[in-house]
């Protein structure tokens, strides 16, 4: 029964892509893909290249990711009535935009990737989608500090708190954290920049989601640096 599968396929995805075990999720993307291509089905081939497109963000490879994602986005226009159960979860279309939004960042593109994200946050909160809301507003705050705009987060820091308190959405609470301590680290507050990064580590650790805890690590690293603790840092 195809419908059940491609439900079963994506919550397995979910869980092992937030787990950062993304060799797992690729194969699960990876089926999905093969079962649009044995039982020709819009949904199951768009929600193929939007699971691909999110594991090769993370894994550096961001020419591919863009593709995968932007055909997610063309997919989604034809099958957004069969979307709608998965909806439910994370809508697709959103979480495509957030990442896609992101790649284009990572490509050079970073009035694209605000644009995008933006969108993303602008979609989540029409669907009025908690789960979806909170994943878009956490990398359109993650991409507006990568373009040096890291004091628009703010507002996005509040409503990401007020998400995890309303809906007991436990992932909205380090994603919050880790936005703090970039809005913080930007005004030059590397003490309490610093401890909201270590926050949000603590919590992902708690969490066992391990897909963020890198770039996490990497704010910390860098500030560590500039403030000349060389040791901390390398270590």
């Amino acid at each position: 029964d195809t419908q059940p599968l491609i439900d079963v396929l994506r919550g397995l995805f979910g869980y092992h892509y937030i787990r950062g075990e993304l060799p797992s999720a690729r194969q699960l993307a990876e089926q999905m893909s093969a079962l649009a291509e044995q039982d020709p089905d819009p949904t199951s081939l768009m929600l193929a290249h939007y699971m691909r497109g999110t594991v090769m963000f993370w894994q550096g490879q961001f020419q591919d990711a863009r593709r995968e994602l932007e055909s997610a986005l063309l997919l989604h226009r034809s099958v957004e009535r069969q979307t709608k159960i998965l909806a439910a979860q994370i809508d697709p279309r959103v979480n495509a935009l957030a990442h896609l939004g992101w790649a284009l960042w990572a490509l050079g593109y970073p009035e694209q990737a605000l644009a995008t994200t933006a969108e993303a946050v602008q979609e989540a909160r029409e669907l009025s989608q908690p789960l979806a809301l909170a994943i878009a507003l956490a990398c359109n705050g993650w991409v507006a500090a990568c373009c040096g705009q890291a004091a628009s987060g703010e507002k996005l820091v509040q409503d990401l708190n007020t998400l995890t308190a309303e809906h007991a959405i436990a992932y909205a609470g380090p994603c919050a954290a880790y936005l703090k301590g970039l809005v913080l680290l930007a005004e030059d507050r590397s003490e309490p920049g610093l401890a909201e990064i270590q926050r949000a580590w603590d919590e992902f650790s708690d969490q066992g989601a391990g897909i963020a805890k890198p770039w996490v690590m990497a704010a910390a690293i860098t500030t560590y640096g500039r403030i000349g603790e060389t040791a901390e840092g390398l270590k």
